[in-house]
């Protein structure tokens, strides 16, 4: 993998990713050399950064560096047909507001978020909240030891029956 970072301006695929307007049943952020894109087709290539979707719905970003967001907070907000997310390649170390990320994803029934840094995550506010279809989350690897907001981070996340979270940490303040 290529050492130096690619830059993202997650605002650009909003209308993929979030909204009404959202066509994106599972999303992909992953290195680029893991993946066969010969079946697939090339959207965009923006930045270092190929935007594929399969013919099954599934939208890939792939590069072959870590894609460095700016912020990330509401990505996915009100994507009612997104099913599945999968983050093994995005650097997410410096952003301080993950709310809203997953907020009314009601369809949203598998999050592998381990490549999900939360090392300077301040909030965490409204996560989750409205994932209706969430069933287990294995959120084991977040670093919380600087979140001062979690408030609603599952609210009405009605299906959650299985919650991992051994190394939250909760700050009162």
């Amino acid at each position: 993998h290529n050492v130096e970072a690619a830059s993202i301006d997650m605002s650009s695929l909003s209308s993929t990713l979030s909204g009404a307007s959202a066509t994106a049943t599972k999303v992909v952020f992953g290195y680029i050399d893991e993946y066969d894109t010969e079946n697939m087709t090339l959207l965009t290539d923006n930045n270092n950064i190929g935007h594929y979707q399969d013919g099954n719905g599934v939208h890939y970003f792939l590069s072959d560096s870590e894609i460095s967001p700016s912020q990330i907070s509401y990505l996915f907000q009100g994507n009612t047909v997104l099913e599945e997310v999968e983050i093994s390649n995005l650097n997410t170390s410096s952003i301080t507001d993950f709310g809203y990320l997953f907020h009314g994803c009601t369809s949203l029934r598998v999050a592998s978020l381990n490549g999900l840094n939360t090392s300077s995550a301040q909030k965490l506010t409204c996560m989750f909240q409205n994932c209706e279809s969430l069933s287990s989350i294995d959120l084991s690897g977040f670093d919380t030891r600087n979140v001062t907001n979690y408030s609603g981070m599952f609210n009405t996340c009605k299906s959650l029956s299985s919650l991992d979270l051994p190394s939250f940490t909760y700050l009162n303040g």
